[in-house]
C-alpha cells in the first residue's frame, strides 16, 4: 500500500482537515498548496497555478470545493484556509453546500493579523515612551520641554506609519485628547515663555 493509500484509508475512517497554503514563487506566480491533515500526519495533496485565476470568493469557493471533492466529502471534517474576506467567504459558501464540514480560518494567519496590529499600536507608543522617560526624569523640570517632545514624538508616529492619516490618526487623536484634558495649560505655557 502506498504512502496516498494509507492516509486515505485513515481519511475514511476518522475524517481529515484540508489546509491551503497561497504563497508566490521567485517567477512570480501565484500558488495555492493543498495538504491534508489526520492522525497519520499531514500530506501534501496538489498544488494549482492561481497566476491567472481572479481570487474573487466564487473562483475561491470552486477551486476548494474541487479539492473537496477530489478527498471526497464524506472524508472531509473542515477546511483551514487564510481569513482574508474572499476566503471566508468562499469558505461560507463552501458550508452553505456542503453541510456535514467546517470552515475555518488559519490560527497561524489570524495571529500574524494580530501582531500587525500590535505592531501598529507599538509604532505609536515608542514615541510617546521616549517622551515618557525625559519627562520622569529627574534631571530637569518636564514642562520645559515637552510641548516640542509631544509635537516630535506626533511627527515620529507619522513617520512610522509611512505618513498614512488613516493609520496614524487614531494614535494622534489620543495624544490630542489627553493633551488638551490634561497638560495644555495656561500654567504651562507661561513656563515656556518665561
Amino acid at each position: 500500500m502506498s504512502l496516498l493509500e494509507e492516509h486515505k484509508a485513515m481519511w475514511r475512517k476518522s475524517g481529515c482537515s484540508i489546509m491551503s497554503n497561497g504563497w508566490t514563487d521567485k517567477k512570480k506566480r501565484s500558488i495555492c498548496n493543498f495538504l491534508v491533515n489526520s492522525p497519520n500526519g499531514t500530506i501534501f495533496f496538489t498544488s494549482i497555478d492561481t497566476s491567472d485565476i481572479s481570487k474573487t470568493a466564487d473562483k475561491v469557493f470552486e477551486m476548494i470545493d474541487d479539492i473537496v471533492e477530489q478527498v471526497g466529502e464524506e472524508n472531509v471534517v473542515q477546511v483551514v484556509t487564510d481569513n482574508t474576506a474572499n476566503y471566508k467567504a468562499a469558505g461560507e459558501m463552501l458550508m452553505e453546500k456542503r453541510k456535514k464540514l467546517f470552515w475555518t480560518p488559519c490560527a497561524a494567519h489570524c495571529i500574524d493579523l494580530m501582531l500587525e496590529d500590535l505592531e501598529k499600536k507599538i509604532k505609536g507608543a515608542y514615541s510617546l515612551i521616549k517622551v515618557l522617560r525625559m519627562v520622569d526624569s529627574d534631571e530637569k523640570p518636564a514642562m520645559g520641554f515637552i510641548y516640542n517632545e509631544i509635537e516630535k514624538a506626533k511627527q515620529k508616529i507619522k513617520t512610522n506609519f509611512n505618513d498614512d492619516r488613516k493609520s496614524y490618526d487614531p494614535v494622534w487623536k489620543v495624544i490630542d485628547e489627553r493633551w488638551e484634558v490634561q497638560l495644555h495649560r495656561p500654567l504651562f505655557m507661561l513656563l515656556l515663555i518665561t
